[in-house]
């Protein structure tokens, strides 16, 4: 599971990778870091149930 401030630190490159990755949309608008912030804490769920 990644902490708000390891996520502030990807860039939003990183950020749409890592969730793309695992198939996962932003949360609002793709063009902005802070939709893919929201959804990103997410991944830790998703990772312990796979």
């Amino acid at each position: 599971m990644f902490t708000r401030t390891e996520l502030e630190l990807l860039t939003l490159a990183q950020l749409k990778i890592l969730c793309n990755r695992y198939g996962l949309r932003p949360t609002g608008s793709g063009a902005y870091k802070v939709g893919w912030e929201a959804t990103a804490p997410n991944l830790g769920y998703i990772l312990k149930t796979n």
